[in-house]
Order: structure tokens, then C-alpha cells, then sequence
């Protein structure tokens, strides 16, 4: 009961949806953009975006990037895994994680 209440206030967005049949017939980049339509759109109080625009083209990128900033300043916490600058340069935070060595 308590991880289904907790589940419920978060949004995701994975790198490579699964949209089941209906996904089939698109592409990547349109599957990631139902995905995000989706996760924005889902009224939670955190959104987590897992590399939201690696499979899009400049103008979806901006738009997507667009709308992320639009969705944080409604006071939603949208947290986002990238590895590209653009969305990384509108960040309020950023957190910067490094692979670690580890001994054998």
C-alpha cells in the first residue's frame, strides 16, 4: 500500500520507451516523444526523464527542452538524466556522477 501510494507522485520517462502495439508502427523518436507527452502531461509531482532528447531531431530537442522548463516552473520537480549540454544549460541543478573505479 505505502510503495503504491509513493509510486503515484512520479512520472517516468525512460531512455527507449515500450508502448506496446500501438508503439510499434513509430519510430524511436516518436516513441520517446509520446513517452515524455505522456510523463509531463501525468499531473505528478516529480518527473524523472531518462536521456529525454537523444533521439531527436534540433527542433523537437528545443521543443522538448521547452517543455520540460515550462513543466519546472509549474513547481513540478522534473529530474533528468542526460549526458548532452542542452538540457544540462537550463538545469536549476546539476549533478555531475562519475564512474568509480573499483579494486578486484
Amino acid at each position: 500500500m505505502v510503495a503504491a501510494a509513493w509510486s503515484r507522485q512520479f512520472a517516468w520517462a525512460p531512455q527507449r520507451p515500450d508502448l506496446g502495439p500501438e508503439g510499434r508502427t513509430l519510430s524511436l523518436g516518436e516513441r520517446q516523444r509520446v513517452a515524455l507527452d505522456r510523463a509531463l502531461a501525468a499531473g505528478r509531482p516529480v518527473v524523472v526523464l531518462d536521456e529525454p532528447t537523444s533521439h531527436l531531431d534540433r527542433t523537437n530537442r528545443d521543443a522538448v527542452i521547452a517543455r520540460i522548463v515550462a513543466t519546472a516552473r509549474t513547481g513540478v520537480t522534473v529530474v533528468v538524466a542526460t549526458h548532452e549540454p542542452e538540457p544540462i544549460a537550463v538545469a536549476d541543478t546539476t549533478v555531475t556522477v562519475t564512474a568509480m573505479e573499483v579494486a578486484r
